[in-house]
């Protein structure tokens, strides 16, 4: 148990930094119009209730926000300017 915690920590902390680097960008005015869409929309598909999968199916629901939404963050990286 306590290395499945070690290991869910260490993706914690490879997601923190994306999640800053989201953050960072939504707020700079140089990063382009259609990104920032898209990355409001992969934030707001991780907290909406309307899912391609419901979360009333217990491991399966969960499972498809716990992959989609990290996916989509990391492709939209991708996508953003080097500065």
């Amino acid at each position: 148990m306590e290395m499945l915690w070690k290991k869910g920590w260490e993706w914690f902390k490879i997601f923190r930094s994306d999640l800053l680097i989201v953050l960072i960008s939504l707020r700079n005015p140089g990063t382009p119009g259609y990104i920032k869409v898209l990355l409001l929309a992969a934030l707001f598909y991780g907290i909406s209730p309307i899912d391609l999968i419901p979360d009333a199916i217990p491991v399966v629901g969960w499972m498809d926000d716990a992959i989609i939404v990290p996916a989509a963050i990391g492709a939209i990286l991708k996508l953003l300017p080097a500065e």
